[in-house]
């Protein structure tokens, strides 16, 4: 009787440990697949709106947009260690196109790091090395 017992809920143990993990993987696996998706419509409406001439309007509705990112990544994200990263990117935007960063969020961006995290300095050289590139083959073009 105390075999059946023990069996029962060592099989209760296994049936409810994979109901689990079956669950948690669907649930990631979903939340990827759809941040992923999202992330490539998004690149898909950045390069037509740039196609179409439109990349100053673009750019206006994505600065519009910056705070707001911003005050929900520092509400919600904050202990997701990609925040940082995040964080750094927009502050790196407001200071190499010499915009005042708004008042609402100047504290939070003021509050990062010193340096940029690694992922950060990748992107920004990168930036500048495609920049002095462009500059470099519109001057021969010319």
């Amino acid at each position: 009787m105390k075999i059946k017992i023990l069996f029962a809920a060592f099989a209760g143990l296994v049936v409810g440990a994979v109901a689990a993990w079956m669950l948690a993987a669907h649930i990631t696996g979903k939340v990827f697949s759809n941040q992923y998706l999202t992330s490539v419509m998004d690149q898909a409406n950045v390069a037509l709106h740039v196609r179409a001439g439109k990349q100053t309007a673009l750019v206006t509705v994505i600065e519009t947009r910056l705070p707001e990112y911003v005050l929900q990544i520092d509400k919600d994200f904050r202990s997701n260690a990609g925040s940082t990263n995040a964080l750094w990117m927009v502050k790196a935007y407001y200071e190499r196109n010499k915009i005042v960063i708004p008042s609402e969020i100047k504290g939070i961006l003021d509050s990062l790091p010193p340096k940029p995290p690694t992922a950060c300095q990748i992107r920004l050289r990168a930036l500048d090395e495609s920049s002095t590139t462009n500059a470099k083959a519109a001057g021969a073009t010319k």
